[in-house]
C-alpha cells in the first residue's frame, strides 16, 4: 500500500511541475505581450500627439499659415524652386524648399554670402523643419500640408553648410541637404 502511496503521490508531483512550468511560461508571454503593447502605445503617443502628456503631435501645433501645398504647372506634383540670377543691393531671393518622408526639393541650394533670403518651406506630409547647421536659422516644425516663411541673411562665410529636419530621428532617416555659400 505504501508503494502504491508514493507513486501516486510521484505522480502528483509531476503533474503539479507540469502545471507550474505551463504556468510560467503563459506568465512570461502576458509580460512580454504587456511590454509591447506599451511600446506600441508610447510610440504612438510621441508621433501623433498627445501634448497634455508633454509630447506634441500634428493636431496640438499652431502655425502661423494652414495654406495647403499647391499643385505646380498642373502636374498634381509639388515643385521646389530656387530663384536664380543675380541679386540687386537691397532685394531678397525668394526660395521655396519642400520637406517631406525623408528628404527635401530642392537638397542642394546656392546663396551668394551675406546676401538676404526669403525661404519658404512647405512640409508635404508630416511635420517637419528647415534647421541650418551651425547657425540659429530655423523654421517653426510644422504640420504636414503646411508652410512657413523665414527671412535671413545668408552666412557670411564662403563654404558648404547642411540644413536638416530637427524632428525625432528624421535626419537620421536622411533628411538632409546642402546649402553652398559663394
Amino acid at each position: 500500500m505504501n508503494d502504491q502511496n508514493n507513486q501516486e503521490t510521484s505522480q502528483s508531483a509531476s503533474q503539479n511541475d507540469e502545471k507550474s512550468s505551463g504556468n510560467k511560461a503563459v506568465a512570461i508571454g502576458a509580460v512580454v505581450l504587456l511590454l509591447v503593447a506599451l511600446a506600441v502605445a508610447a510610440f504612438l503617443m510621441f508621433t501623433r500627439g498627445g501634448a497634455e502628456n508633454g509630447f506634441v503631435g500634428v493636431d496640438d501645433l499652431e502655425t502661423t499659415q494652414q495654406m495647403p501645398a499647391q499643385d505646380v504647372g498642373g502636374t498634381g506634383e509639388m515643385v521646389a524652386e530656387d530663384v536664380e540670377g543675380p541679386i540687386a543691393e537691397g532685394d531678397v531671393r525668394e526660395i521655396t524648399v519642400e520637406g517631406f518622408s525623408y528628404g527635401y526639393s530642392p537638397s542642394e541650394l546656392t546663396m551668394q554670402a551675406g546676401e538676404m533670403v526669403r525661404l519658404t518651406f512647405v512640409s508635404t506630409d508630416m511635420m517637419h523643419d528647415f534647421v541650418i547647421e551651425g547657425t540659429d536659422i530655423a523654421t517653426e516644425i510644422i504640420a504636414g500640408g503646411s508652410e512657413t516663411t523665414i527671412e535671413f541673411a545668408a552666412p557670411e562665410e564662403p563654404g558648404t553648410y547642411t540644413f536638416y529636419c530637427s524632428v525625432t530621428n528624421h535626419r537620421a532617416l536622411g533628411m538632409e541637404g546642402t546649402i553652398i555659400v559663394e
